[in-house]
């Protein structure tokens, strides 16, 4: 992983840490460092996108995160349980692609 990618990484890792303590929202690839560095073509170099072997956060917690996020306008309290559930999963996720201590970076 190249350090551009780390630090947009880490960003998107802060983001969802913000969220779960509800001083963050998601505003999906608006506010996602990850999508700002990868978005436009370039979805499938993501570390994201390499995880899965899926573009667009498909087949990610992300996806049950915004299902729930949905829900919450339709079925209020019942879901803000479940959104943040999910979202402990995107973060945990997240966080699953931090290289190893000692790993090291790709040149940019």
């Amino acid at each position: 992983m190249n350090p551009k990618t780390l630090k947009a990484l880490q960003g998107s890792i802060k983001k969802w840490e913000g969220i779960i303590v509800d001083t963050a929202i998601d505003k999906g690839a608006i506010n996602c460092p990850l999508c700002e560095l990868f978005l436009g073509g370039r979805c499938k170099e993501c570390p994201v996108a390499k995880a899965v072997n899926s573009i667009y956060c498909e087949d990610t917690p992300y996806i049950e995160y915004h299902r729930h996020n949905i829900n919450v306008i339709f079925y209020g309290e019942e879901e803000i349980d479940q959104r943040k559930k999910a979202a402990q999963r995107e973060l945990d996720f997240l966080r699953s692609l931090l290289p190893l201590v000692g790993e090291n970076i790709d040149a940019p």
